[in-house]
């Protein structure tokens, strides 16, 4: 890699993929290069590309539609705090191209674009980028939108790495971007040479300039380009924008927001019914996160204000249920050579309560009802002792070998039931395996009952694990202690498993590991305050 550029044959972990083909078309479209910067700020793996929303002038929610039901933003150019901190960031990683605080966009570039592209933005997008980008996604004018679009892409997405934007869309949904511009001469003298560019290739760019204030913006379509730029009201004077980002507070490096019930309307109905199943949804309330670096850290904290599953009991039970109730901190005692470990409150009452709503079902499957009954388990009363007011689990051992280790933590009020039922499950796996069930071993502990599988041990001899006493975890997860739910991913152990083909694993180049070496764990937490959800999602590097 050179000047910040890398081929585009190989990926961000450094393996080799197949030569790409020439192809029309090779050339990034303007969209593309804004896509790329959000995806690098927003999404897990190019967090590091993010930067600092601050300083005064016109946001991109002053010039996007009032109408949006989803936003991102991210700063193009990091203030001084926040720009050391994604270089330092960024510099932990061999591929990442950067090589200095004031090149820092520039080189991030060289993951997303190839050399082509690369070269077309430094000629014609470069001269005039301001600090400032943001995507704003709308419901389509109506009878329109019954097939995904996907705005704003490249013609050459496997080689720019965009693969995700596939995704990035919903259903039918028109997205617009807003680039700040330090220069219309330059940006429109650059638009139209990358338009003429793009035309030459069978492609054509679509853009429009916003009305007193010192963006363009840019979408699929001239239409919604067009109309977009004519609106008189804007996303900032949306109530419910204010009220969902006043809700997060801090300092962020970039900024979401989702209105969840305009966004569900806006869906075509094949597309709710295909995410609500059988459940009746009809959601409603806000969701804004913002993420934030640090040295070692990338951090995105995230909450919702006011969310109702609407007229679905089934899924306003769980809401109503799980995650509710105070935290005894299972997943702090759980091994400290775990690989992965999880918890979450208020499991047994959550089940308890779908119970229910669904028992008409299950007792009247006579399959379903032979097995329990075989167990000897007694529905929906046995839910609370096996699964209680804090369930947590880890996973540990030679994984990827087919040598997992497990243990189960439940506090519970009728610890002594819940062991009951876990032997007897244990006793009708004995019948078929019997060496497997005698790798499974059930305790009562204090508070509550422990379940192990292929550690060696009593259950019982597991009941005050050290994996919250590691200075890792505790960075990772600093507020597990109030935190309704919670999970923790050992990064460096997972490498060694999937590195060793010895140990399972498929194997991965010295490049690849050099590149996730820096990784030391991802955690998340989440706290439910009434009707509303704070969550973190941090991923930690070495100091």
């Amino acid at each position: 890699m050179t000047d910040g550029y890398q081929d585009p044959q190989q990926d961000v972990l450094g393996s080799a993929a197949a030569p790409s083909r020439p192809t029309s078309g090779r050339r990034a479209r303007l969209a593309v290069v804004t896509i790329g910067l959000l995806a690098a700020g927003v999404a897990g793996g190019g967090a590091y590309a993010a930067a600092l929303l601050s300083g005064g002038g016109a946001q991109p929610e002053d010039v996007l539609p009032r109408e949006a039901f989803g936003f991102v933003k991210v700063d193009l150019d990091p203030a001084a705090g926040q720009k050391v901190a994604a270089y330092r960031f960024a510099k932990k990683f061999p591929d990442s191209g950067v090589r200095g605080q004031d090149s820092l966009q520039r080189d991030l570039l060289g993951v997303f674009l190839n050399k082509e592209q690369r070269d077309d933005y430094d000629a014609d997008v470069a001269p005039w980028l301001g600090k400032r980008a943001g995507v704003a996604f709308l419901a389509p004018p109506d009878g329109e939108g019954d097939e995904p679009v996907v705005a704003a892409l490249g013609s050459d997405r496997e080689a720019t790495g965009l693969r995700l934007v596939d995704q990035a869309t919903p259903y039918g949904a028109e997205a617009v971007a807003a680039l700040q511009f330090t220069d219309r001469a330059k940006a429109e003298a650059g638009l139209a040479e990358l338009a003429r560019k793009v035309k030459g290739e069978g492609e054509e760019l679509h853009y429009a300039f916003a009305e007193d204030e010192d963006y363009v913006l840019l979408a699929e379509e001239q239409a919604i380009a067009d109309r977009a730029a004519g609106q008189q009201e804007h996303l900032s004077d949306n109530p419910d924008f204010d009220e969902g980002v006043e809700a997060l507070e801090g300092d962020q490096i970039a900024l979401g927001w989702l209105d969840v019930g305009a966004f569900w309307q806006a869906l075509p109905e094949q597309g709710r019914a295909g995410l609500g199943g059988e459940v009746d949804l009809d959601p409603s309330g806000l969701a804004v996160f913002g993420a934030h670096v640090e040295d070692d850290t990338v951090e995105l904290l995230g909450r919702t204000v006011d969310f109702s599953a609407g007229s679905s009991p089934q899924a306003q039970d769980l809401l109503d249920s799980v995650g509710r109730g105070e935290p005894s901190g299972l997943i702090q005692k759980l091994p400290a050579d775990s690989l992965g470990a999880f918890s979450i409150t208020g499991l047994g009452e959550g089940l308890t309560a779908v119970y229910d709503r669904v028992a008409e079902d299950v007792e009247s499957d006579p399959g379903v009802q032979d097995f329990l009954d075989s167990l000897g388990v007694r529905l929906p009363e046995d839910l609370q002792p096996l699964f209680g007011s804090e369930t947590a689990l880890s996973v540990g051992g030679e994984l990827f070998a087919g040598a997992p280790t497990g243990v189960l933590r439940v506090a519970t009020d009728e610890p002594a039931r819940g062991v009951e039922l876990l032997n007897r499950a244990r006793d009708s796996v004995a019948e078929s395996d019997p060496e497997q069930a005698g790798r499974i071993a059930v305790g009562t502990v204090d508070g509550g009952y422990a379940a192990a599988y292929g550690r060696g041990e009593p259950a019982e001899a597991l009941a005050d694990g050290e994996l919250g006493d590691s200075e890792v975890f505790q960075r990772t997860l600093p507020d597990v202690e109030r935190s309704s739910a919670a999970y923790y991913l050992d990064v460096p152990r997972i490498v060694d498993g999937l590195s060793s083909s010895e140990r399972g694993g498929s194997g991965l180049t010295e490049q690849q590991r050099a590149n996730l070496a820096p990784l030391q764990a991802v955690g998340y937490t989440a706290t439910v305050d009434g009707d509303d959800l704070t969550f973190r999602l941090r991923v930690t590097a070495s100091e």
